[in-house]
């Protein structure tokens, strides 16, 4: 039995729509961050340093944001609510099955294929929520997504802690994996809700008798910049949240305590700011200037960090307020993003930016970890604000390539 559509007025269909969307998400972020607070269990019982654990998280989210331009596609082609079953069942399996791991080199194969499995979900979630809900809930919808992942990073730390403490890590993964199994039967549930833009797309077109969009449209002026603008964001985001307990203590002088609880405000607030966003980009209706506002906000309040010493009412309003800019802009970006995608082509079109931020996030730490190993690390946060500017650019350009794109008359000319 599914939950029948017909059954539902539009408003309570978007909730559903939204809330089943965001319970995969939330799991998505959690999984992200289920193993790095058990680095120390996992050493000691599997005999291997940090270094060789950095790479199963780093084998997780490679793979994971590489192979999100490929399944957009497939999101396209196949339906997203299967892709979307399919990859959060993969990777709850593949979370569980590291209860049972015997080795090191058997957790780096599940990591692997949980990374496969967390790759659905920018595509098809995107792809689901701009063909099921309303056309006026969209930004909300954007940041409730977008909320519920941040969250659910926020809670694992503890939560894993809690759980290895109680019952064993290899326990632990067990019970968060057979509580994403329980997602994926939930969502089965309610599929009949979760129509992708592109099946959507699909069947007007085949009714129609018409062709879809050609592959040029899914290579156009505005998607590439939002590709770049997901890259300059995620090298900015990416170094920020990978040193900055290593940045407050090398060059402000905090203890660990304090750094951790800057990091956990600044993540808080972020959350918080997503919220703002989306209800601000619905009413707005100028997604440009509030991410633009976002990223100035963010970028200047990045700069004081580079002239230390800061007390810590400083800091912490520094980090709140970049925090505040770079939670505020993800809505706006999503909506922009969705309106450079071709009819038919929005998971393809997220798959494809996302990648970008996975690239971005994935190169910066590595100059950021250069200054910080130089004796430079004050240099790393002029670097996470020069970052913002070019995403600034990059989003600036983005809105006016969205709004002097030509017409589907002229195209057709």
């Amino acid at each position: 039995m599914t939950l029948a559509l017909s059954t539902l007025t539009p408003a309570r269909r978007d909730s559903w729509v939204i809330g089943l969307v965001a319970g995969g998400h939330f799991l998505s972020h959690f999984y992200y961050l289920a193993l790095p607070p058990l680095f120390p269990l996992l050493a000691d019982e599997l005999g291997v340093g940090f270094a060789a654990l950095g790479l199963v998280v780093m084998a997780y989210n490679l793979v994971g944001g590489l192979l999100q331009g490929p399944v957009g596609i497939l999101v396209d082609r196949l339906g997203a609510r299967h892709v979307l079953l399919a990859g959060l069942a993969l990777n709850s399996a593949a979370i569980a099955a590291m209860g049972f791991s015997e080795g090191y080199w058997p957790l780096v194969f599940l990591a692997l294929t949980a990374g496969i499995g967390n790759s659905v979900f920018h595509p098809a979630d995107y792809s689901i929520l701009s063909g099921s809900v309303s056309a006026g809930r969209a930004a909300r919808a954007y940041s409730i997504h977008t909320f519920s992942g941040f969250f659910g990073g926020a809670l694992a730390p503890l939560t894993m802690i809690w759980l290895a403490t109680a019952f064993g890590w290899r326990t632990a993964f067990v019970l968060i994996g057979l509580v994403g199994l329980a997602m994926t039967l939930v969502l089965w549930f309610g599929s009949e809700l979760l129509r992708g833009e592109g099946e959507l797309h699909r069947a007007g077109n085949e009714a129609a008798g018409k062709a879809g969009a050609p592959v040029r449209a899914f290579l156009s002026l505005p998607i590439v910049l939002g590709f770049l603008f997901l890259a300059t964001y995620g090298a900015a985001s990416g170094s920020l949240y990978a040193f900055s307990t290593t940045l407050l203590t090398k060059v402000h002088g905090s203890d660990l305590a304090e750094a951790n609880m800057l990091l956990t405000v600044s993540q808080v607030v972020l959350s918080l700011g997503v919220l703002l966003g989306g209800w601000l980009a619905d009413r707005m209706r100028v997604a440009v200037l509030l991410a633009g506002a976002g990223l100035l906000l963010a970028s200047f309040a990045m700069l004081p960090l580079a002239w230390p010493p800061l007390g810590q009412p400083a800091l912490l309003l520094f980090y709140s307020l970049a925090g505040l800019g770079m939670g505020v802009i993800l809505p706006p970006r999503d909506v922009l993003v969705r309106a450079a995608a071709p009819a038919g082509g929005v998971g393809r079109v997220f798959g494809f930016v996302f990648v970008g931020q996975s690239i971005g996030g994935s190169a910066a730490p590595l100059l950021v970890g250069w200054l910080i190993d130089q004796g430079h690390g004050a240099w790393a946060f002029i670097v996470m604000a020069v970052f913002l500017f070019a995403g600034l650019a990059a989003i600036l350009a983005l809105g006016w390539a969205v709004k002097n794109r030509p017409s589907d008359a002229d195209k057709g000319a």
